[in-house]
Parts: structure tokens; sequence; C-alpha cells
């Protein structure tokens, strides 16, 4: 599916003339509208991650690296995903080196869930260590784009500190 069918959707789910049992009442498809296309690509892809890539670099190496970054940033590791050995042991498939890194900000995970209990459902923050053609690059998700669909000011302003908090980790590392 294109992503201009998917923003359509999202647009008219979000209308308020849309009689609909999940419409959030106070935002209109013409601001969401608006404030998504501040977050796309060049090439009109969505901007969900926060990225930085080192050319020539170990994995090893910028993974270390990636942890010292959110250790210093007050995140821990709670999840830790080799991709790359999970599917070559669950499909015999090869796939270069990816890994998932689940982090978690206890302080910022504590507002969020305080203001949204189901919030967790979208925790912890996974950052990304994956070998490309370019080098190793550190992708962490974006967590305003994260919270765009639930419709919560407050909300969307811990997720703003926090977007803070990960473009500083990605650029130390």
């Amino acid at each position: 599916m294109n992503d201009e069918r998917i923003w359509h959707g999202i647009r008219r789910a979000l209308d308020d003339s849309d009689p609909g049992p999940c419409r959030p009442r106070d935002r209109r498809a013409d601001q969401v509208s608006e404030k998504m296309k501040t977050v796309r690509k060049d090439n009109n892809q969505m901007n969900y991650t926060i990225d930085k890539i080192f050319p020539g670099a170990d994995i090893e190496d910028i993974d270390a690296r990636t942890r010292a970054a959110l250790a210093a940033a007050g995140f821990g590791v709670l999840t830790e995903i080799d991709v790359k050995a999970t599917i070559k042991k669950k499909i015999d498939k090869d796939l270069p080196g990816y890994r998932i890194l689940g982090a978690c900000n206890p302080n910022m995970a504590w507002q969020a869930i305080g203001m949204e209990p189901k919030v967790g459902a979208m925790l912890p923050c996974n950052v990304i260590v994956r070998e490309t053609a370019e080098g190793v690059e550190v992708s962490a998700v974006d967590p305003v784009i994260s919270m765009t669909g639930i419709n919560n000011q407050e909300l969307g302003e811990v997720a703003g500190q926090v977007r803070k908090m990960l473009q500083e980790v990605v650029s130390a590392i």
C-alpha cells in the first residue's frame, strides 16, 4: 500500500465529519495532514527514526558506543534482539548484522504511563544497530511520531523531551 493511500485513510479517519466511534474529538484532519508534512523525508517517505551512519565502522564497536551513550542519558537497555541470529535460526536466511535494543528512561516512562496507562504498548524506545552498505547505522525511534496516534497533548510534550534526549544520544555515539 502506498503512503498516499495510508495518509488518505488517516486524514479520513480523523475528519470531524466522520461519525465513527474511534474519531478523536478535538483534532482536525487538516491539522494532522499539515503536521505529517513536516515529518516526511525528501523521497516522500515518513521520517520516523533519528539516524546516524558510521562508515567503515565495526558493529560491535558501534553497539558498545550506543549502549554507553544511552546509559549516559539515563536509558537502560531492557531488551535486546539479535535479528540476524534469530532469522538464521528460525528460517535459515542470512541477514547483515541487525540488533534491536529496547531502551527505556525510567523517569520519562513513569511520566508517560501516568498520563496514558496504555502507552506501555508503545514502549520501550527501540534503537537499531545494523550493518548497511554505507557502514553501521544507528536508528532510534522518533517518539513524537510514535505518539501521534494518541490524542494527549501532555504526552506529546513528554515525547518531545524524549525525542531531544534520543537525538543527543545518537549525536554522542
